[in-house]
């Protein structure tokens, strides 16, 4: 849900005000959807089309459907919008300020989730609308036409009624205007125009001229303009007096030549200025709030100013002001005095008791008088007291008006009293105590009203009272002597009370306090609450009521570990907090239990014995039985836990690999921890494990003798002591074999046949063969045809164990080349080429290399020159491979120059270029120190030497020389002579067209350059450069050139060219 307002468009008359007010739900199921692109637009499109006038808005209001969480979006507003494209949801206005018969603005969604774009548009037409233009016409000699903040002003000067104001129009009769003059006169319309012109009578005065235009499109345009008929402003001002006291007001009278003024005013006792407009006289009033003391009036930059003076500022100014400047009038000196302002400190605050003193002081601020002199704060004080009795002037003087006062106030006929007095009060009552003050800005005073209380005196309910920690204290009731004076009181607790809230109060008596104190000792202590009560005003001393807090007992027990174990002793300390205080206790035994007991003392001490099968707990009840507060029962449990005792185990043997059978062990007792160790993991049986070992896989055993074992089962029960048993578990060994097949691991490739022959370590041994064709066995040797998998059993004649042996007879061993891999020598005539073959076997391998005496490693032949090269390979079983290899050379490496280009002599710009073949290609060149280019560019004449390397890292070296030749000097012409004739016309180098980079300059015998080529192609006339401004022929005469051929090695040409009119 969005809200949408938008004010206004670039045409006053096309002043709109939209609110769009739209619910948009859109539903959002996480699946893909196609989205359904639409949109509204304000104003409103019809028939899938809107007209709107030029510089007139159109807002784009989004409504699409079915659009999902990352949907983006596309608008294209179509020609002579701006913006022309938006890529956000919306909405947007945009502004078409060029008129177009027919464009599109169209908006495409994309849900960007699979499905498909949707795309909507409508046709934008924008039609021509009018603009308002006027300005004064052709023949208003004594008017004037500006702009200010935008707005044109037609303004007519020197005038003291009427003027009658023409105005040019931008648009004819023939199309719709008004014109509404501002004045108060009815309105004009386009009837009023003849020929663009129309006129008006304006009175003296300022007034808004407004002009609508409109097109029979129904576009319009309207615009303001401002008329001032009048003069500038001629003013007389005049201030109300110099001399004032503070809050008097200051007025200062404005009177005007009638015409309309801006007028500006500004006081220097504020910050703020005043702007009005009037064509009338008026008077300005101003209310000083502070005194003129420590201000400045300046009279004039080259003056003293005048100190202790305030001043004020008139700027009056219109459309007629002389040169725009406006009339300036500085009212001032303005001396402002201030009076005194009494005000009175009392000490103490507040309503102070009988026989008490109250200090009372002048604190107000001091008048302030402007003299001659400067400021004077000289202020005299007197005090009265209306009451004639009760009281007694401790400190200070009072000071007298001596009947100078009221209509009689005379400055300094007072006798001056004391800045401080003390006023001591013994009988109680109201006091009214005045404070006058004055001085030549006149009197003023200031009351002090003060009550004087009597003597009063407070008494508790009880003195005494006493709890037992955790109670609650029944309050105390407070009586006061005076029924109306508020009592107040305060609780001074012991170390460790808490619950002492509130610890303090205050209410007129009869008072009870405190509502309610559930108090807590926290120590082992009484503990005591003084609680101090009284009146504000009294003689006596604090009332008191003091509470007893006894402390709480509370057991303090030594904690046990955990469960007690059946038979064993144990001890536990018992006591309290509170020292003196007996225990004892009584004890709930259950059955199966013996050895527990009642008692009393500061050690529980027992022996317990379980005969259960499970824990019991034995209950402890503690008390005080001795004490005023006694301590409530406590219960102090004693879990005992069940004997227990472990049954042995007998010793077992076994063969590997077989399954074990442990007998059960396990005791019909809750809580048993069950734990083993066995010292010997080869049976087959971990290191360590918790729980009941029932039984467990025995391990291989092929270490030909047999492995024992000790295993140690352990109980445990909380903290009690472990109790154990010890038996021995006994692994034989597997027989062991070792099988040898013949010959090289398989079959003959001559007969076919294998033979396999066993070596065992068992007693008394027998064997047992199988396998897919056993021609023969006798005991530990078989003969097998063909190859595959045989199997042997050799069984232990002594311990029963048996081991099943698998015997694998491999089929003959085809010898392969499977692989060649050589490089040829990386240079021509090298021997660095080498030969690697591979095979499908890796061992028992033999190689002949033709030609002999090469450097071989097996299948690798290194350090070979181009050549054909062959080897045998031969494997255990006489199987062979050969393969021959031909190493080709590269083609020699060479260097051949392409081209030399001698340079100029000094100038370093010959080159030699060449070129290599051969080799691996990827040529690298370097020139010495030089370039590293085929092509060496920049040298001067001699002899350069070359290195060229290719991809592989082959060399060849080469030299060339590079020769010159001299530069040709120029000949520039001595004589100009640009008559015509055919003859030194134009000013000739020659040769210069061998230096295409040259610069040519001419100066005159002052030093002033009159021409400036590059490049010059010798067709100087004697004339001015056009470049330097003038095109003109320069004066007959000698003149001085300067031609730089830019030639490092050749200076610059200088000389002098004689120029004449005539021929000589």
């Amino acid at each position: 849900m969005f809200l949408f307002l938008y004010f206004g468009g670039p045409n006053t008359t096309n002043l709109r005000f939209f609110v769009l007010f739209a619910i948009i739900w859109i539903g959002i199921d996480g699946s893909a959807q196609s989205p359904e692109a639409s949109f509204i637009t304000i104003p409103s499109f019809e028939s899938g089309s809107i007209v709107v006038c030029a510089g007139e808005p159109i807002g784009f209001i989004n409504t699409s459907l079915n659009v999902g969480p990352i949907a983006s979006y596309e608008w294209d507003f179509g020609f002579g919008a701006s913006p022309a494209t938006y890529s956000l949801e919306g909405p947007v206005f945009v502004m078409y300020s060029s008129v177009t018969p027919a464009t599109t603005a169209s908006l495409t969604v994309n849900n960007n989730d699979g499905s498909a774009p949707s795309t909507f548009s409508i046709s934008v037409s924008v039609i021509e609308s009018p603009v308002s233009d006027l300005y004064l016409g052709p023949d208003e000699l004594d008017f004037s036409e500006t702009e200010e903040d935008g707005v044109r002003v037609f303004t007519r000067c020197n005038s003291d009624g009427n003027q009658l104001f023409t105005l040019e129009t931008n648009e004819g009769a023939d199309v719709s205007q008004s014109f509404d003059w501002g004045d108060g006169t009815p309105d004009d319309d386009e009837t009023s125009i003849v020929g663009n012109l129309i006129s008006h009578e304006y009175p003296v005065g300022d007034f808004v001229l407004e002009h609508t235009v409109t097109y029979s499109n129904g576009c319009a345009d309207v615009r303001l303009y401002r008329v001032f008929n009048g003069s500038a402003p001629i003013v007389t001002v005049s201030g109300s007096g110099q001399n004032t006291c503070t809050p008097s007001p200051y007025a200062i009278d404005v009177i005007s030549n009638n015409v309309p003024i801006d007028y500006i005013v500004s006081y220097s006792d504020i910050e703020d200025i005043e702007e009005f407009n009037t064509a009338n006289d008026t008077t300005l009033n101003h209310i000083f709030q502070q005194n003129s003391c420590g201000e400045q009036y300046v009279i004039s930059p080259i003056l003293p100013p005048i100190e202790n003076a305030y001043s004020a500022t008139l700027i009056a100014s219109n459309l007629c002001s002389t040169n725009g400047i406006p009339t300036v009038f500085t009212i001032g000196p303005i001396t402002v005095s201030s009076g005194p302002e009494p005000v009175i400190l009392p000490l103490p605050l507040g309503s102070p008791c009988q026989d008490e003193s109250l200090l009372l002081t002048s604190v107000g601020m001091p008048g302030e008088t402007v003299t001659i002199n400067g400021c004077d704060d000289t202020t005299l004080t007197h005090w009265t007291i209306e009451e004639p009795a009760g009281w007694v002037l401790e400190l200070g003087d009072l000071g007298a008006s001596n009947g100078a006062t009221g209509e009689e106030y005379v400055f300094g006929a007072w006798e001056d009293g004391s800045e401080a007095i003390s006023l001591g009060f013994g009988t109680p009552g109201t006091y009214h105590i005045w404070l006058h003050t004055g001085n030549g800005c006149g009197e003023d005073s200031t009351e002090y009203s003060v009550q004087v209380n009597p003597f009063g005196t407070v008494s508790p309910s009880t003195a005494t009272s006493s709890i037992c920690s955790g109670d609650t204290v029944n309050p105390v009731t407070w009586t006061s002597s005076q029924p109306n004076y508020l009592i107040t009181w305060n609780a001074d607790a012991g170390e460790g009370l808490t619950g002492v809230e509130p610890s303090m109060g205050i209410g007129l008596g009869p008072l009870q306090s405190p509502d309610s104190w559930a108090l807590e000792n926290t120590t082992d202590e009484i503990q005591y609450i003084e609680v101090s009560a009284n009146v504000g005003c009294t003689s006596n001393d604090n009332a008191v009521w003091t509470i007893a807090v006894y402390p709480q007992i509370n057991l303090e027990k030594e904690a046990l570990d955990g469960p007690v174990c059946s038979g064993e002793d144990w001890q536990v300390e018992v006591g309290t907090n509170v020292s003196g205080v007996d225990l004892t206790w009584t004890a709930d035994v259950p059955n199966g239990v013996l050895g527990c007991y009642p008692g009393a003392g500061d050690v529980i001490d027992e022996q317990l014995i379980n005969s259960t099968n499970e824990s019991q707990t034995v209950t402890y009840t503690l008390v005080t039985p001795n004490e005023v507060c006694p301590m409530d029962p406590v219960e102090y449990e004693v879990i005992v836990l069940p004997q227990v005792i472990v049954p042995a185990i007998g010793d077992l043997a076994f063969c590997p690999d077989e399954e074990v059978e442990i007998p059960n062990y396990d005791l019909p007792i809750d809580g048993l921890t069950w734990s083993w160790e066995n010292d010997n993991t080869d049976v087959g049986l971990g290191a360590s494990g918790n729980g009941v070992l029932d039984g467990f896989n025995a391990a291989a055993n092929d270490t030909g003798g047999s492995i024992v074992g000790a295993v140690t089962v352990a109980v445990e029960q909380a903290d009690c002591p472990v109790e154990t048993t010890t038996f021995n578990l006994t692994l034989y060994p597997s027989p062991e074999g070792s099988f040898d097949v013949g010959p090289n691991g398989g079959v003959s490739c001559v007969d076919g046949l294998a033979t396999i022959s066993a070596t065992t370590s068992a007693a008394d041994p027998q064997f047992e063969w199988d396998g897919p064709n056993v021609v023969s066995s006798n005991g530990g040797v078989a003969e097998v045809e063909g190859e595959g998998t045989y199997a042997v059993t050799v069984l232990d004649g002594v311990t029963g164990c048996a081991s099943l042996f698998e015997v694998e007879v491999l089929p003959p061993d085809p010898m392969d080349i499977t692989a060649i891999d050589f490089l040829p020598p990386n240079c021509f005539g090298g021997s660095d080429g080498w030969i690697d073959v591979l095979t499908n076997e890796t061992t028992s391998l033999g190689y002949a290399w033709t030609p002999s005496g090469i450097d071989t490693d097996g299948g690798y032949a290194g350090s070979l020159t181009s050549g054909i090269y062959t080897v045998m390979v031969t494997n255990g079983s006489e199987c062979q491979d050969s393969v021959t290899i031909e190493l080709l050379d590269f083609d020699p490496l060479t260097l051949m120059l392409v081209e030399t280009v001698d340079s100029e002599c000094g100038e370093a710009n010959g080159s030699i270029e060449v070129v290599a073949f051969g080799g691996q290609g990827g040529f690298a060149y370097q020139w010495g120190l030089f370039q590293n280019n085929a092509l060496l560019g920049g040298v001067d004449e001699g002899f350069y030497d070359v290195e060229v390397t290719d991809a592989g890292g082959c060399e060849v070296e080469g030299t060339f020389e590079v020769a010159c030749y001299p530069l040709t000097p120029i000949i520039p012409s001595q004589l100009l002579t640009p008559n015509g004739d055919g003859f030194n016309d134009t000013w000739v180098v020659e040769y210069l067209w061998m230096y295409p980079d040259h610069n040519v300059k001419v100066f005159n015998r002052w030093g002033t350059q009159v021409f400036e080529a590059e490049p010059y192609d010798n067709n100087w006339a004697g004339t001015w450069d056009p470049a330097l401004g003038s095109d003109k022929l320069l004066p007959a005469g000698t003149y001085y050139y300067l031609i730089d051929t830019r030639k490092k090695s050749q200076k610059p040409f200088r000389g002098f060219i004689e120029l004449q009119h005539e021929e000589r």
